[in-house]
């Protein structure tokens, strides 16, 4: 009779947590494939049901400003059915359209554009019997407008053979650092290093739309940073861009996603003439004048650039995490702050040092960290920015 009991009440248990799991509500978002590793590191070290999707920026800031999660479900097999958007992660810029275009602030409250870590687009590159590349900025600009079309005009020690370029496909904040980059340093005319004028662009079909009908043929696309890393892999004399943790465990050593070990170039800075690798050294130099815009209330002030650094590696920038600011669902707002109190951790038991290192990112600037913790974590400000915040999400249902 008592073992009855027994398998009785551990049945009821067994119901009552399985029926507690499938109660646990989900963290949902995804965009940008660069950083998509070490937010997964993250989630497995100290965050509590939360789901990363790798689609890319642009369809991740989508997802968000829509509140329609079909592109973050569609990744998943068998799809999965969320039906809200939590956060999603990018490497461009909420630009003033996705600003203007937000049409939920009523229902979600305002847009919160929150810088994640630095980053750097990487140049990978696949070149028969080259096992390291350096480049100045007008070989640079030449190799990504077609105005170079051979390696051996790149550096006479290379291959008198095509230069294959792969980019990437869909919208991309990795495209919109490296293309800002490009546009600073890159010049047209008759004593120029391009032969186009870069737009800065998450599509860098936009480019590709402006160069002459023989160089196209030599530039091909790829679907996220997965796709680029595995066509230049596959590919002969071929180049691209990537961010680190997707080329070699060298520059990302905890690295998921460098499961080619791609050689990298260094890239010398026009403006102290230095070479650089993108190290995470190199980056943290390259970002460590950045600073937050005047009126912290509009999100475009939380992204700051460096399209041409004064040191340190060349194509540096900042991934971003956004986010409404206003949660209907308690538990989920509690996961978030307490997902990036942790995430923005540099010190102490909790340091999150290594692993946003390990993984080819680096920490923010310390001003940068005080002004997100003390204005989008907690109203330690006053100025009702934070996500969460009672005053300003009075009224609203959130998402």
């Amino acid at each position: 009779m008592k073992l009855k009991h027994a398998l009785i009440n551990a049945a009821c248990l067994a119901v009552a947590f399985s029926a507690s799991s499938a109660m646990a509500q989900n963290v949902v978002g995804g965009g940008a494939s660069a950083p998509e590793f070490l937010y997964k590191a993250e989630f497995g070290a100290f965050a509590t049901d939360y789901l990363y999707a790798s689609t890319g920026s642009g369809a991740g800031k989508t997802a968000l400003l829509t509140n329609v999660a079909t592109a973050f479900n569609n990744t998943y097999t068998p799809p999965r059915t969320d039906a809200v958007v939590h956060f999603a992660g990018s490497d461009s810029v909420l630009s003033s359209s996705d600003i203007s275009g937000y049409t939920r602030a009523a229902t979600d409250g305002n847009l919160v554009q929150m810088p994640s870590v630095g980053t750097a687009v990487g140049i990978p590159f696949k070149i028969t019997g080259a096992s390291a590349l350096k480049l100045n900025t007008n070989q640079l600009c030449g190799i990504f407008s077609g105005k170079l079309s051979t390696w051996n005009q790149v550096l006479a020690s290379l291959p008198n053979s095509p230069i294959n370029v792969v980019y990437r496909g869909d919208s991309s904040g990795t495209t919109e650092i490296f293309t800002r980059h490009l546009d600073a340093v890159c010049t047209t005319g008759t004593t120029g290093n391009s032969d186009v004028a870069f737009p800065v662009t998450t599509s860098f079909s936009n480019v590709v739309n402006l160069l002459s009908a023989s160089a196209k043929l030599r530039f091909s696309a790829a679907n996220l940073s997965a796709g680029v890393r595995d066509a230049i892999a596959a590919g002969t004399n071929v180049i691209g861009y990537l961010s680190p943790d997707y080329i070699n465990t060298d520059l990302a050593p905890l690295s998921a996603a460098a499961t080619q070990n791609l050689f990298a170039a260094s890239l010398r800075n026009k403006n102290n003439n230095v070479l650089y690798a993108p190290t995470s050294a190199n980056i943290t130099l390259a970002l460590t004048n950045l600073t937050l815009g005047p009126n912290l209330a509009d999100p475009k002030s939380w992204a700051p650039t460096a399209a041409n650094p004064t040191s340190g590696y060349p194509i540096s920038g900042l991934t971003f995490l956004d986010h409404v600011t206003c949660y209907s669902n308690s538990s989920v707002l509690s996961k978030i702050l307490g997902f990036l109190d942790r995430h923005y951790t540099y010190s102490g038991v909790n340091d999150n040092t290594s692993r946003i290192e390990g993984n080819g990112f680096v920490k923010l600037p310390s001003t940068i960290v005080a002004a997100i913790r003390d204005n989008l974590l907690t109203n330690n400000s006053g100025t009702n920015l934070n996500l969460g915040n009672a005053t300003a999400c009075s009224g609203k249902a959130g998402r």
